[in-house]
């Protein structure tokens, strides 16, 4: 009879939510290799659902549970970004071209000849708020090409643009 307890190993994650979302995490999200002697069974997160209330840090209790039925806890700090758009984001956003649509293994950002930034931080994350890419990049003949759009696996994704003074974010399908 297995009387041992799973060894649980978590990560600290960020995910962006927008002022009127919510979003939910899973235990995966923020599990980094938990072990057992025998196997695992689940991993469960609790809290699991955060919105704008929730900006900044928020500590998650982890319990992973092996198919003997003994768990063990641990903690792990999900942090919360609230991502709001104002009136000139909005119309910088929709003046952002984004090709290929879907993306195989490049993405395109087309920026709008009145933009003066050099460089924009970028930030893709996928359906659950959960970060996939972050990275800042300089705009060379008003485009940007995201050859990283490559490492996604096939599903949609969120695509936050941030310049010193604007954020756009749109959503992307990557094949």
């Amino acid at each position: 009879m297995d009387t041992t307890a799973p060894t649980v190993l978590t990560q600290d994650i960020t995910v962006q939510v927008n002022s009127s979302d919510s979003v939910t995490i899973t235990g995966a999200d923020v599990d980094n290799g938990s072990f057992d002697n025998c196997a695992i069974a689940s991993i469960t997160v609790s809290p699991d659902t955060f919105d704008a209330s929730n900006e900044g840090p928020n500590t998650v209790t982890v319990t992973v549970t092996d198919a003997a039925g003994n768990s063990s806890l641990g903690t792990a700090i999900v942090t919360i970004e609230v991502i709001s758009l104002n009136a000139d984001s909005f119309e910088f956003s929709n003046n952002l071209k984004m090709y290929p649509v879907p993306a195989v293994d490049r993405l395109i950002l087309e920026f709008p000849t009145e933009f003066t930034a050099a460089d924009v931080d970028i930030v893709i994350h996928d359906l659950n708020g959960r970060i996939v890419y972050e990275g800042n990049r300089k705009i060379e003949f008003n485009k940007i090409q995201l050859n990283e759009v490559n490492n996604l696996n096939a599903a949609m994704y969120y695509i936050t643009i941030k310049s010193d003074t604007l954020v756009a974010r749109k959503r992307f399908i990557k094949h």
